[in-house]
């Protein structure tokens, strides 16, 4: 069942015998257009005094927070605050720098193992296959199964060093390689 339009209680109150039923669904059902506009234009003076103490209260509070601030620099609140922050990244500088020497002493010291590990080698593809390890602990290993076996490396003093073996000479990687897989020591 559909609402009722007003064109149709037009035809009812136009008709004698449903006047009666049409003045009577027009009173109940319609809201007279001058009593829309005054119930519109007290909302719109509602809405007007709403936002006008809503701007009101915001300008209220920002003044109060600016009252604040500006008492906690005249208490020297903001001066203590900055300082305490200048004394933090001042000791944060401190720290950087001395993580960043430590860093480098580290990388230094790693350089010089790994360049010492390296002159122990004589033989330049062995050389070569140490130069291409990735760290210095596998460089140093590298050196120490050399060293182990007696294969082609120095004792510091230009001379190989003596063993019951002569050094293995190798010509080719692959050579080393099944060498120190026959030994166990490759994988």
């Amino acid at each position: 069942m559909s609402a009722i339009t007003p064109e149709e209680i037009a035809v009812l109150k136009g008709n004698p015998a449903t006047a009666a039923l049409g003045e009577k669904l027009e009173k109940e059902i319609f809201i007279p257009k001058t009593r829309l506009d005054e119930v519109n234009e007290k909302a719109k003076v509602a809405q007007s005094e709403l936002d006008k103490l809503k701007a009101d209260e915001a300008k209220r509070l920002e003044d109060v927070k600016k009252a604040t601030e500006a008492k906690s620099i005249e208490d020297g609140k903001a001066k203590e605050v900055l300082q305490e922050r200048e004394k933090e990244l001042a000791e944060s500088k401190k720290q950087i720098e001395l993580l960043n020497a430590k860093a480098t002493a580290y990388e230094d010291s790693q350089k010089k193992i790994r360049e010492n590990a390296l002159e122990k080698i004589t033989n330049k593809e062995m050389k070569a296959i140490a130069e291409k390890l990735p760290s210095v602990e596998d460089v140093v290993l590298f050196v120490e199964q050399l060293e182990a076996n007696k294969i082609i490396t120095f004792n510091g003093k230009g001379r190989l060093k003596d063993g019951k073996d002569d050094p293995p000479q190798f010509k080719t990687a692959r050579e080393v390689e099944d060498y120190y897989r026959s030994k166990g020591i490759a994988q």
